[in-house]
């Protein structure tokens, strides 16, 4: 706080903008490194001591601003008390749900309590960074890589990839590649998380693709805007009300009514300010946070029930059955090939309202049909490979660096290179640690989550 205090200086001069504190004297780069610094310290501290309390830091200064503190140095201490108020508040109400029910880890009460904040500032202020969306097709235009790619080409290559990860893979006695009897005997076990693979990193692409184009947005995606953690919390809702835990197909009605609801919510709050992606995610962020709290906190009960969804919420197709493998292919190639019937209403949809009405488009029902189906795919691959993956993000990108723009052809291309990118993942998920498990969600959230901070950067 001392520290904090002595810095005020800078810190009010830095909110000026940099031509104005550069011209007082003010080193922007260093006053910069050394309150980042300050900032890093500070939270690795308090994570050390309490682990992750959310949303504390944007409550905090928030209420501050908004009972009228706005010098530097009356904020920090105002932030300060305003911060240990809700924090000690927040303590007690789970200390006293506590006494009634299983405790409540104050992390995710705050996170609880946090995300509407988030949400009503979203809705509240202006950014100042919006992007038009004619923007990031442009740029996506100059980032194209060499000609177009066949979609031949491209299959062929998840075929050869498919049969690798069918035949080749660790034993005991190190590598082996599987033929004859051996392939046969060793079917039963590899297919189903090859299948459950293959189809749930093709629905979550396609999925993307259809946010992407209906939203004119090319930053949206099932997983960054929370809508497979609607889809997950839609599961664990029906886990306690129907004490149901067997079998993918029981699961998909509460999934899509979860990510129905949630993309919903998103398109209803997005549409007033165009899609803007800083927007988007922002919202998307918040949802997402406050139903990954809300799964956290039926966990953390420790009620039985939940336990046997911690592989599967890690992303896991260790548990897949074949008849569960069966059904996700049987689902994939129904709903998959239904989207390419609604290649008019991709075409237009990013173009706008207006756009649309005069070309006769009905929009509310278009948006409605594109809106069930993605949440479908959402929710089944999600079923599948748990709430995380940002395949839904890359593979639409990558179809479309690989000139594949039109609406059909960039579904199957993003079909294509999701499922090969979660059948990539499910290989080295199990044979990177052998004999341990890696889930292939984690893996794919691991190539994904660097993707996404590349792609916000450009």
């Amino acid at each position: 706080m001392i520290l904090a205090l002595v810095f005020a200086r800078q810190l009010e001069i830095l909110g000026m903008g940099d031509e104005q504190a550069r011209s007082l004297g003010v080193s922007t780069g260093t006053a910069r490194l050394m309150l980042v610094g300050l900032a890093i310290f500070v939270s690795a501290a308090v994570v050390s001591s309490v682990g992750v309390l959310g949303f504390v830091g944007l409550a905090a200064p928030s209420v501050a601003r908004m009972v009228g503190v706005r010098r530097i140095r009356p904020r920090l201490l105002a932030s300060a008390l305003a911060g240990a108020f809700l924090l000690f508040l927040t303590d007690q109400f789970v200390q006293i749900a506590g006494a009634s029910f299983h405790e409540i880890p104050t992390g995710v009460a705050t996170a609880v309590l946090g995300s509407p904040l988030l949400l009503w500032l979203v809705a509240r202020r202006t950014l100042r960074a919006g992007v038009p969306r004619q923007f990031s097709e442009q740029r996506l235009r100059t980032m194209t890589v060499g000609s177009r790619a066949p979609l031949g080409w491209i299959a062929g290559s998840l075929l050869i990839l498919l049969m690798i990860s069918l035949l080749l893979g660790q034993s005991g006695s190190g590598w082996n590649l599987a033929i004859g009897t051996d392939a046969q005997s060793l079917l039963e076990w590899r297919f189903p998380r090859i299948a459950s693979a293959f189809a749930a990193g093709a629905m979550l692409a396609v999925a993307g693709v259809l946010m992407q184009r209906l939203t004119g947005n090319v930053m949206a995606s099932p997983e960054v805007l929370g809508i497979s953690s609607g889809a997950s919390l839609g599961v664990i809702v029906a886990l306690f009300l129907f004490d149901a835990n067997e079998g993918i197909l029981w699961r998909f009605g509460p999934a899509m009514a979860g990510a129905t609801l949630v993309l919903t919510i998103l398109l209803s709050l997005g549409r007033r300010t165009e899609y803007t992606p800083q927007r988007m995610i922002l919202t998307g962020i918040a949802l997402g946070t406050l139903l990954g709290a809300a799964s956290s906190l039926a966990i953390a009960s420790g009620d039985p029930r939940t336990q046997t969804l911690l592989g599967w919420m890690a992303g896991s197709t260790y548990y897949v059955t074949m008849e569960e493998a069966k059904a996700a292919l049987l689902i994939a190639g129904l709903l998959i090939p239904t989207t390419l019937f609604l290649e008019r209403w991709l075409t237009i949809a990013p173009l706008g309202d207006v756009v649309a009405r005069e070309l006769g488009v009905s929009l509310q029902r278009s948006r409605l049909i594109i809106i069930l189906l993605a949440a479908s795919l959402t929710s089944a691959s999600t079923l599948l490979v748990g709430p995380l993956s940002f395949v839904g993000l890359m593979a639409p990108h990558i179809s479309r660096l690989m000139g594949l723009r039109k609406p059909a052809q960039q579904i199957l291309g993003a079909a294509v290179v999701g499922a090969a990118i979660f059948t990539l993942a499910d290989f080295v998920g199990r044979n990177v640690l052998f004999p341990y498990q890696v889930p292939a969600g984690m893996l794919a959230t691991f190539i994904g989550g660097p993707y996404l901070m590349w792609l916000m950067s450009k």
